[in-house]
């Protein structure tokens, strides 16, 4: 009966279950990913597992799909991925049938555009590759932003007086200022065991927190290929984002710190040291 009660009342319900995580292990040519995926509290659907091995360096083309707005339609194969519900109080979604949001996290191996070759272990150069890529996504002849400049253009000059040039042309910059998407701008290096990941948000139309669609961990696979772990925010109920939001970034962070990506490059330097000490000393 208590326990009963305390559901009733709690303020929030679902997301990850970290008591039941599914361990998954794929290698992918460069390097080990390994990752503890919390179960959703409320899964709906079958568990479908990972391939163990993906040979990312002889994947075709057609082994990878456009991926969506927030990774600029970037060539992904996805890896894996999983969602988690989040639920007001039993009374409150008893009435609406809905939960507050979904978050979806998917573990995806995207291959670099127009031939760039990127570095490895070099968070600048992913970073400045990335800016300059959502730059020319959503600035660049076709994309959104250039969309919705023509568009607000022909709009604003087929009405108005021609005289009015000056006042025109102002009126169409705060128009396309107030409408155009943002390129992501707040990238932090984090330090996942054994190896740092660049993070950003894909945060295109506001500063506020509701204006959050996607949290990222990108990192350098190799030099033709990212791993990126995406994390796409879906609301049910919007203007609720107070109620679920913050906590949802925490379990976010939760998650990455069970991914674990090993380069085998950097393991067999680390352990060379180690045989070599060994000889040694077997010789003496």
């Amino acid at each position: 009966m208590l326990q009963r009660l305390k559901d009733w009342w709690s303020p929030l319900h679902g997301g990850p279950d970290f008591e039941n995580v599914l361990p998954i292990q794929i290698d992918l040519s460069a390097a080990l990913l390994e990752a503890l995926v919390p179960l959703s509290a409320r899964r709906m659907k079958r568990i479908v597992l990972p391939p163990n091995v993906v040979e990312t360096k002889t994947l075709p083309n057609d082994a990878f799909e456009p991926s969506y707005d927030h990774r600029t339609k970037h060539l992904t194969r996805d890896l894996y991925g999983d969602s988690w519900a989040y639920w007001g109080p039993r009374r409150h979604h008893l009435l609406t049938g809905e939960p507050y949001g979904w978050i979806s996290g998917y573990w995806q191996v995207e291959r670099v555009k127009q031939e760039i070759v990127l570095p490895l272990h070099n968070h600048q150069a992913l970073q400045h590759y990335l800016a300059d890529d959502y730059d020319i996504y959503l600035n660049g002849e076709g994309g959104p932003n250039w969309d919705t400049r023509q568009h607000i253009t022909k709009r604003y000059r087929g009405v108005h007086n021609v005289h009015l040039v000056d006042s025109i042309e102002q009126s169409i910059e705060r128009a396309v200022g107030s409408c155009s998407l943002k390129v992501p701008t707040d990238y932090q290096v984090t330090h996942h065991l054994p190896v740092p990941w660049l993070r950003y948000l894909w945060q295109p139309r506001f500063d506020e927190l509701e204006g959050l669609d996607a949290v990222l961990y990108s990192i350098v696979l190799d030099a033709r290929h990212l791993l990126t772990v995406s994390f796409t925010i879906t609301r049910m109920l919007p203007g609720h984002d107070h109620h679920w939001l913050p906590r949802a970034l925490d379990d976010i962070d939760k998650v990455m710190h069970g991914t674990r990506l090993t380069f085998k490059a950097l393991a067999e330097s680390h352990a060379a040291p180690v045989k070599q000490h060994k000889r040694a000393a077997a010789s003496e």
